[in-house]
C-alpha cells in the first residue's frame, strides 16, 4: 500500500459508484463498506476504560496498535487504497492523528433524495426481513426510523455535519452525488488530484464495474440490490415515492451549501 485514504459521508450518496470508478485504475483500490471500521472501533474501545489494565497501555503503544490495523490489513495491496465506511466521518480526529497523510472524501446528497432512494430499495424487497427496514411498517414509519437518533440516515448526517465544521479543511473533500453522476470524469480527476496530487480522469462512465462481493453483502443485510450498480451512470428517477410532506420536511438539508468554497472554507464539488 502506497497511500491510504478514506471514503465516508451519507448513505445512498454515491460511495459505491465512486469505488467502482476508482477501481477502473489498476493502481487504486476501493470497495463497499469496509470491515475495518468495526474492527478499529472494537480495538479502540478494548484499550480504553473497559480494560482493567489500561494503565499499562501507553499512548505510543495505542497509536501503534491502531495504525497497525490498516497497515496489516492492506499490506498486500499495491497502490492507493480508499477505505470506505460511513463510520469514518465520526473518527476524523483519531484517523488524522494516526495517519498524517490520509485524506477523506465525504459523499453527500439531499436528505429527501436519500430517503426516497431507501424507499425505492425497500419496494424491491418487500417480503424480506432486513437489518435496515423495520418489518410491518409504512413509508412514514420507515422514514421516521431512518431519521431517529442513531437511525441509518440521521447518524451519518450528524457525523458528516460534524466533519464539515471541523478544522481539517485541507484534508476533507465533500462531493455531491449530483456532481459525481453528472460530471464523473471531472469529479474523479478532482478527487484523485486532491488525494494523491496527480489528476487522473481516464474513466469510462458507460463501463460501470460491479464492486466485489456486493451481492453477498446485500444478501446478508436482507436487502438485495442495495449496492447494485447500473451498467451506466444515471441520475435520480423522476418519480418520487415518499409522501410530499415528507419530501418537503427534509428539503433544505444541504449544510454543505453550493459547489464552491462555502462560508466555513470547506471545498465542495
Amino acid at each position: 500500500m502506497d497511500q491510504l485514504h478514506f471514503i465516508s459521508g451519507l448513505p445512498r450518496s454515491g460511495s459505491t459508484l465512486l469505488a467502482s470508478l476508482l477501481c477502473q485504475r489498476e493502481d487504486m483500490f476501493a470497495s463497499i463498506q469496509s470491515p475495518l471500521a468495526a474492527v478499529y472501533m472494537a480495538l479502540h474501545g478494548a484499550m480504553g476504560v473497559s480494560n482493567e489494565s489500561m494503565d499499562l497501555i501507553g499512548d505510543e503503544q495505542r497509536d501503534a496498535v491502531l495504525r497497525g490495523v490498516f497497515d496489516n490489513f492492506y499490506q498486500t495491496y499495491m497502490g492507493v487504497v480508499f477505505d470506505n465506511s460511513r463510520a469514518w466521518s465520526s473518527r476524523i480526529h483519531e484517523l488524522f492523528r494516526l495517519l498524517p497523510k490520509a485524506k477523506m472524501i465525504c459523499m453527500v446528497r439531499p436528505v429527501n433524495e436519500i430517503l426516497d432512494s431507501f424507499e425505492r430499495v425497500y419496494r424491491v424487497n418487500p417480503m424480506k426481513s432486513s437489518t435496515i427496514f423495520p418489518p410491518g411498517t409504512n413509508t412514514t414509519q420507515r422514514i421516521n426510523a431512518a431519521m431517529a437518533p442513531g437511525g441509518v440516515v440521521q447518524a451519518s448526517y450528524a457525523n458528516t455535519k460534524d466533519a464539515f465544521y471541523s478544522p481539517y479543511r485541507d484534508r476533507l473533500l465533500f462531493v455531491r452525488y449530483d456532481t459525481l453522476v453528472n460530471e464523473p470524469m471531472k469529479t474523479i480527476g478532482a478527487i484523485t488530484k486532491f488525494a494523491t496530487g496527480k489528476e487522473w480522469t481516464a474513466i469510462d462512465p458507460q463501463m460501470i464495474l460491479p464492486v466485489s462481493l456486493t451481492a453477498e453483502f446485500d444478501r446478508r443485510l436482507g436487502v438485495d440490490g442495495l449496492h447494485e450498480l447500473r451498467p451506466s451512470i444515471r441520475g435520480r428517477a423522476p418519480e418520487i415515492l415518499i409522501p410530499p410532506e415528507q419530501w418537503n420536511a427534509h428539503a433544505n438539508s444541504e449544510f454543505w451549501g453550493t459547489p464552491d468554497l462555502n462560508t466555513c472554507g470547506m471545498t465542495v464539488l
